[in-house]
């Protein structure tokens, strides 16, 4: 039998909980290994984001936007089967004792952009217009995945 895992200042549950198909029952799981007064970072490919850019894609796309169970499969890519949606999650660390400490969009600009226009933009000057806006909640919510991090009360 293994040795159980010891609780942490720091638990980083990272691209991971979007290919669970019960996410929040292994949420709870992780959860119970940070201390109290200790932080979890959770990542996760956003659902909204999900929602988003396949609307903007349009053509064969659009007819899954919005039914989950018929779209897993259908793309060119490996899309995680389970998106999350960020106000979720949030409510279940603030009903299970955490209080948010920061919120942060990822890829807010970037992923949204065609081709094109990516090989046409300065990285540099893009990389800080994210950095810029992905904790404005307008542009925040859109990131393509979101980062919370999480304090565990006392």
């Amino acid at each position: 039998m293994a040795a159980e895992i010891p609780q942490q200042d720091l638990v980083l549950f990272h691209a991971v909980i979007e290919w669970l198909a019960d996410p929040l029952e292994t949420l709870r799981a992780v959860s119970q290994r940070v201390k109290p007064g200790g932080h979890l970072s959770l990542l996760f490919f956003n659902y909204h984001s999900f929602v988003y850019r396949n609307a903007l894609r349009g053509g064969w796309c659009v007819p899954f936007v919005g039914d989950e169970s018929a779209w897993y499969g259908k793309g060119k890519k490996l899309t995680p089967p389970y998106p999350q949606k960020p106000e979720v999650l949030i409510e279940w660390l603030r009903e299970n004792g955490y209080t948010i400490k920061v919120q942060t969009g990822i890829r807010v600009f970037h992923d949204y952009m065609k081709k094109d226009a990516l090989e046409d933009t300065d990285l540099e000057e893009l990389m800080a217009l994210e950095y810029r806006y992905c904790r404005e909640p307008i542009y925040r919510d859109m990131g393509r995945y979101i980062h919370i991090l999480a304090e565990k009360k006392d």
